[in-house]
C-alpha cells in the first residue's frame, strides 16, 4: 500500500469512527443519521481505487442512500424510519460488495447476495491485527532508512515548549479567574456570560465519545482494512459470470406442467374478474349490492387480494424462470403468463378500488396510505414481469430492487402524515367523509409533527366547526406552549428534552433559546434537530 493510499485508508477509518459515534450512537434518528450516512459515502469514495470507477448502479446506489438519509432531518414518520434504516442497510451492503467483487460478478447472482448479508458479520474481525502491523512496520523502516537528525544544544523544540507553557498557564488561570469572580460578582456574570457564548464542551461527554471511539477503531480498521485489499468470504476467486443467457439456463418445470396450473388458475380469475367488473363499477355509482356497506364491501377479502397479488408474483416469476418453453407448450405457459398478469390487474384494480371507497367514506390513515403505494409497487412489478416476457435481457432482480427502493424514496418526500391530516380535514370541511366527527386526537398526537403541522394551518377552519372544536384546538395549542414535549405524543420523540423543557411557556427564556446560534442550543441537541422543529417554531411565534 503506497503513501495516498495508506493516508485515504487512515482518513476513511476517523470518518467513519466520527460518522458512527458522533451521529450515530451518540444522536437520536434526525439530523445526526443524515450526517453520518454523508460522512460514510466520503470514506466510501476515499476508498474507491481510480481503476475500479463506480458504475451507473453504483451512482443510482448513492442516490437513493442520499434520498433516504435526508428524510431523517427532514421528517419524523416511525414506521418509514424503521424502513430507511433497512434499505439503507440493504444499500450499503451492496455498494460495499461491489467495490470488494468489482465487475467480476453480477449483483443479482445468489452468491453475491450472500456475501453482501453475511461479510458485515466477518469483516470487523478479520483483520484486527493487519492494519496496525503494516503502521509499527513502516514506521521502524522509515526510522531505519533515515538517520537522526542533530539535536540543537540548549533549545528545546517549539512544540515542547509551548506545551509546558499550556501545562502551566492553563491551571493558573483558572486559580486566578476563579479567585477573582469570588471578589467580584459583576466580573463573575461576564465571565459566565463568556463561556456561555464560548460553548465549551461537556468534559465528561467528550471523555465518554472518545472512549468508544477507541474501542470501536480496530473493528472499523479491520473493516475498513477488508474492504480496500477486496477480501471476499463467500466469492471464489475463480467465479465468474455464467456464458448460458438465462433463457439457455436450465429449467426443471415441464411446460405440460405448467401449462395444466396456470390455464386452471386463469379460469378461477377470469370468473374473479367478471364479478369484479360487475360490482366494482356499481360500487362507485352508489349502487352496492344489498346488505353491503362501504365499510364492508371495501374491507370484505382486501387483505386476501393484496396476499393473492403477492403469490401472482411468485407465480409469475417461477413460470417465467423455470419452465420449459420448447415448442408448442411453451407458447401455450407464455400466453397463460400474459393472461395471468392481465387479471393480475384486475385484481389490483379491485384492491385499490375497494381501499378509495372506504377512504373516500372514512379518510385516510397511515396504513391505507401505504397500502396504496405497496399497490402501485406491486403493478410495477407485475409490468417489469411482463417486460421479461417479452425479453429474456430485462434483469427481473435488479429493476424490482430499483422500483422498491424508488417506492420507498417517493412515499418519504409525500409526507404521509401530512397527505393524511390534509385529506381528512379537507375532505371533512367539504362534508365528504361518512364520519360523526373529525378524530384531532388521532392527527395530533397519533401522528408525527408533520400532521400536526396540518392542523394548527387549519385551525382556524377547524375552530369554526363548533364550540367543541375550537375548546379542542384552543386546547392542543395551549399544551403545546406549555408541555411541547409531550403534547403531540410521539412526534418529539427524537428531540433533546434538554431543549425543548427548556420553558417554552417562559417568554424570556425560550426567546435567549431560540436566538442563540444554531450549534450552541445544547451541547448535543443540533444533531438531533428536525426541520419540523423550525416549521412549527414559526407557526407558535405568529
Amino acid at each position: 500500500m503506497d503513501n495516498v493510499k495508506r493516508i485515504r485508508y487512515w482518513i476513511a477509518v476517523l470518518l467513519i469512527i466520527g460518522g458512527l459515534v458522533e451521529f450515530f450512537v451518540f444522536s437520536r434518528p434526525a439530523l445526526g443519521y443524515a450526517l453520518c450516512n454523508l460522512l460514510l459515502l466520503v470514506a466510501f469514495f476515499c476508498l474507491w481505487d481510480k481503476d475500479l470507477k463506480p458504475r451507473v448502479v453504483d451512482y443510482l446506489l448513492i442516490v437513493a442512500i442520499s434520498a433516504l438519509a435526508l428524510p431523517y432531518a427532514l421528517f419524523n414518520n416511525t414506521m418509514l424510519r424503521l424502513l430507511n434504516a433497512v434499505a439503507l442497510l440493504f444499500c450499503w451492503s451492496i455498494l460495499i460488495t461491489r467495490r470488494v467483487a468489482g465487475p467480476v460478478i453480477s449483483w443479482d447472482r445468489l452468491i453475491f447476495l450472500i456475501e453482501a448479508a453475511f461479510g458485515w458479520l466477518i469483516r470487523p474481525f478479520a483483520a484486527l491485527i493487519a492494519p496496525w502491523r503494516e503502521l509499527f512496520r513502516i514506521r521502524r523502516e522509515t526510522k531505519l532508512s533515515e538517520p537522526p537528525a542533530p539535536r540543537k544544544s540548549g533549545r528545546a523544540p517549539v512544540v515542547f515548549q509551548v506545551v509546558i507553557a499550556a501545562c502551566i498557564a492553563l491551571p493558573t488561570l483558572a486559580v486566578l479567574t476563579f479567585l477573582l469572580m469570588q471578589s467580584d460578582p459583576v466580573f463573575a456574570r461576564y465571565v459566565r456570560d463568556l463561556f456561555q457564548w464560548i460553548h465549551l464542551p461537556n468534559i465528561g461527554a467528550t471523555v465518554w465519545h472518545l472512549i468508544v471511539m477507541i474501542i470501536l477503531l480496530p473493528f472499523v480498521a479491520s473493516f475498513v482494512w477488508t474492504v480496500r485489499a477486496r477480501r471476499r468470504y463467500f466469492i471464489s476467486e475463480g467465479v465468474q459470470e455464467p456464458d448460458a443467457t438465462p433463457a439457455e439456463r436450465h429449467r426443471f418445470i415441464p411446460g405440460l406442467t405448467a401449462a395444466i396450473v396456470l390455464i386452471s388458475i386463469n379460469l378461477v380469475y377470469l370468473a374473479y374478474a367478471a364479478v369484479q367488473f360487475i360490482y366494482l363499477f356499481s360500487g362507485f355509482s352508489g349502487t352496492l349490492p344489498d346488505g353491503l356497506t362501504y365499510a364492508g364491501y371495501a374491507r370484505r377479502g382486501f387483505a386476501e387480494l393484496v396476499v393473492v397479488a403477492v403469490i401472482n408474483i411468485v407465480i409469475v416469476l417461477v413460470a417465467t424462470r423455470l419452465t420449459r418453453r420448447q415448442g408448442a407448450t411453451g407458447v401455450v405457459v407464455r400466453v397463460c403468463n400474459f393472461v395471468l398478469i392481465a387479471l393480475a390487474g384486475v385484481q389490483l384494480a379491485s384492491a385499490v378500488m375497494r381501499m378509495s371507497l372506504y377512504t373516500q367514506a372514512y379518510g385516510l390513515s397511515q396504513m391505507r396510505l401505504f397500502v396504496f403505494v405497496f399497490l402501485g409497487l406491486v403493478a410495477v412489478l407485475f409490468l417489469i414481469l411482463l417486460a421479461r416476457e417479452l425479453s429474456t435481457r430485462v434483469p427481473l432482480f435488479k429493476l424490482g430492487v430499483l422500483a422498491t427502493l424508488a417506492a420507498l424514496i417517493a412515499l418519504n418526500y409525500m409526507v404521509p402524515d401530512a397527505c393524511i391530516a390534509r385529506y381528512n380535514i379537507t375532505h371533512y370541511l367539504a362534508g365528504d367523509l361518512q364520519v360523526k366527527e373529525l378524530d384531532l386526537d388521532y392527527l395530533w398526537g397519533g401522528l408525527s409533527v408533520d400532521s400536526s403541522l396540518v392542523v394548527l394551518d387549519h385551525a382556524d377552519a377547524i375552530a369554526a366547526l363548533g364550540p367543541k372544536y375550537a375548546d379542542r384546538i384552543a386546547t392542543l395549542k395551549g399544551d403545546l406552549l406549555k408541555n411541547p414535549a409531550g403534547s403531540t405524543g410521539r412526534a418529539w420523540g427524537y428531540l433533546d428534552q434538554s431543549l425543548i423543557t427548556t420553558g417554552y411557556g417562559d417568554s424570556e427564556r425560550a426567546d435567549y433559546v431560540w436566538s442563540l446560534p444554531y450549534k450552541t442550543l445544547d451541547k448535543t441537541s443540533w444533531r438531533n434537530y428536525n426541520y419540523d422543529l423550525w416549521r412549527l417554531k414559526a407557526i407558535c411565534e405568529k
